[in-house]
């Protein structure tokens, strides 16, 4: 491995003798303005989504508690209890642009908002605030991602991990000296 002063003194930057005593560029945050656009509504719902899924959370906990109110989420399949948002799955109703916006992170919008599954459903008219609903992820938890995937031990090779997990595993051992 390499310190950072080994990687500066090869990059052979100009100006501090260190990477320590460097100063960090400065910010440009008109650099890029749609990407910064777009990511500010994919954070916005990335925070509706945590608060939805905390109160989902709690909501689980506080089932058959006397007195206990509803969240404003709905939660579905009591039987399964969300302990942890990697055991969620979660749908987001957004209006067109949002859910285009939302569905082009594809399968990376799962690990944006930190849950195992979601689904982006359109039909909110314009502007209206995205709803989010959270229910208990199907599926096994995988032993290496810890995501919950319905096709956690589909490899009979790995039968602890996802599909996605098995393959990297398999990947990986072809490719290390053994």
């Amino acid at each position: 491995s390499h310190t950072s002063d080994e990687v500066w003194e090869l990059l052979n930057r100009p100006g501090a003798p260190s990477a320590q005593l460097a100063d960090f560029p400065a910010a440009r945050p008109n650099r890029f303005p749609g990407v910064i656009e777009r990511w500010e509504a994919v954070h916005r719902c990335r925070d509706l989504v945590n608060l939805s899924v905390e109160a989902a959370r709690a909501q689980r906990q506080d089932l058959g508690a006397p007195g206990s109110s509803s969240a404003s989420v709905e939660a579905e399949s009591a039987q399964k209890q969300i302990r942890n948002p990697i055991e969620a799955c979660v749908t987001l109703f957004a209006d067109g642009e949002t859910a285009a916006t939302l569905g082009a992170l594809g399968d990376h919008l799962a690990a944006v908002l930190k849950v195992s599954h979601v689904m982006v459903r359109t039909g909110i008219e314009p502007g209206a605030a995205v709803r989010v609903t959270v229910a208990p992820a199907e599926g096994v938890k995988c032993a290496r991602c810890w995501l919950v995937r319905m096709d956690t031990g589909a490899d009979p090779a790995a039968k602890d991990l996802c599909a996605r997990c098995a393959r990297a595993v398999a990947e990986w051992t072809e490719r290390s000296p053994r």
